[in-house]
């Protein structure tokens, strides 16, 4: 009987394994992380909504879907766990620029953006700052219709499992 339990376990937890690597290489596929699983660079997703971008600290550090997000604060932890959803950056962390043109580029934690209450994140780098291009684009076309453009090529890169 012990016998037949353990043969059991080790197929149950054989047959396991390969959906939760599944699922591990989506999130990561999905998500702008660094090898740990950390987003945004380890930077407080709370603390953009307050107007300063801060740096997290490692003690006070939460999985929410398999993703580490750090907090400058246990108040800010709090707020996070309360309304992660509110918090967590659009396109998976991805530059929302680059997203326009149905990209999954890099992103400077410093250059953001909060629109409709949600935050945008931006490259800013050798290729230049995408957050001032994305402005200058929202002079001529609305903000809301960069916002509908990007998310409709996050919703397409979601549905083709990129």
């Amino acid at each position: 009987m012990i016998r037949a339990t353990s043969i059991i376990l080790f197929l149950v937890h054989a047959l396991l394994l390969p959906l939760h690597a599944e699922e591990e290489l989506q999130v990561r596929s999905r998500h702008n992380l660094d090898d740990n699983k950390l987003a945004i660079q380890g930077y407080d997703p709370v603390s953009y909504f307050d107007g300063t971008p801060t740096l997290g600290m490692e003690s006070i550090e939460i999985e929410y879907k398999g993703i580490h997000y750090r907090f400058s604060n246990t108040s800010n932890r709090d707020r996070f766990t309360a309304a992660s959803q509110s918090f967590e950056p659009q396109y998976g962390g991805w530059c929302a620029y680059a997203m326009l043109d149905d990209k999954q580029v890099e992103i400077n934690p410093e250059r953001f953006k909060i629109i409709n209450q949600k935050l945008y994140l931006y490259y800013d780098a050798f290729w230049g700052n995408t957050l001032k291009k994305w402005n200058k684009e929202a002079e001529v076309e609305t903000e809301n219709s960069l916002v509908s453009r990007a998310d409709k090529n996050w919703a397409i890169q979601s549905s083709s499992g990129q």
